[in-house]
């Protein structure tokens, strides 16, 4: 009888430890639909996965005035990557500098951690991307502007929110305000702050508008959009495209539509990046 019961118990213990496994694996496989962490060299970085899909690039006059260089309107299809759910902090951009024996970019004293790394030119983003490649054996760059905007949009689970995630700037973006200026209370507000305090768009990324203006992949033309091919472009031009806007300007600059460029080589306490892993 003794030895039934321990039997019995012995069976109902791996019973419930196939359940339990089964229930976890389950957790990790939902996980994995929505995203990962990439923890090469002890440095860790959110992921979002993007579902690719045909949508409509560009500024719809509908909605409100548009600069020349965000039309036509136009399609574009991408493939499925994913992207950071938050732009790259300093934490993060530290330890890369300290692997490979780069320089530290300036904080301007406002502090580094979960700060999004500012002051680092186009060629500092791509080579992270490249020494991330590198170490984790997968295929890391910065967005195409293609990939940006449809992943700022909430991919195909879009709301057509004017901002990355709502038609309010002051919800979802960091950006600069004459109220705030004036304000001695508040002027802390008139600098970058820590990642994800705002609330994240329909895929739950972070700071798409506002905080830093995010290098991309592209080079900048301003008539792109009148000749962009269908699928993922990828424009060329003397300038490289910056998107989102930032601290420093105003709620226009925060759209999802607008574009920016600055020279490859500038470095500012309002621009930084966030990352893209190609799948194929």
């Amino acid at each position: 009888m003794y030895k039934k019961v321990i039997k019995t118990l012995r069976l109902n213990k791996l019973f419930i430890s196939i359940i339990l496994i089964s229930l976890s694996s389950c957790v990790i496989l939902r996980k994995r639909n929505v995203g990962y962490v990439e923890e090469a060299s002890n440095l860790y970085i959110e992921m979002i996965e993007i579902n690719g899909g045909a949508f409509e690039m560009g500024c719809d006059k509908n909605m409100r005035s548009c600069n020349e260089d965000e039309l036509p309107l136009h399609k574009v299809v991408l493939e499925d990557f994913y992207i950071g759910k938050y732009e790259v902090s300093f934490s993060q951009y530290d330890i890369f500098c300290e692997r490979t024996g780069r320089e530290k970019p300036a904080d301007n004293g406002w502090g580094r951690g979960n700060r999004p790394v500012i002051n680092v030119n186009w060629h500092d983003a791509t080579a992270f991307c490249e020494w991330l490649s590198k170490v984790s054996g997968e295929k890391y760059r910065l967005p195409t502007e293609a990939e940006w905007e449809y992943a700022a949009r909430g991919g195909n689970k879009s709301k057509h929110f004017l901002y990355s995630g709502s038609n309010n700037a002051t919800k979802v973006a960091w950006f600069f305000q004459d109220t705030i200026a004036q304000s001695k209370k508040e002027r802390h507000l008139n600098k970058t702050q820590l990642i994800g305090k705002k609330r994240p768009n329909e895929l739950g990324i972070y700071d798409m508008s506002g905080n830093v203006w995010e290098w991309c992949y592209d080079g900048y033309d301003k008539y792109f959009y009148k000749k962009s091919p269908v699928n993922n472009p990828k424009g060329v031009g003397l300038g490289l495209v910056a998107r989102g806007g930032s601290w420093y300007t105003n709620a226009e600059y925060c759209l999802i539509t607008n574009r920016d460029y600055e020279r490859g080589r500038m470095r500012d306490n309002d621009l930084g990046f966030r990352i893209v892993k190609i799948i194929k």
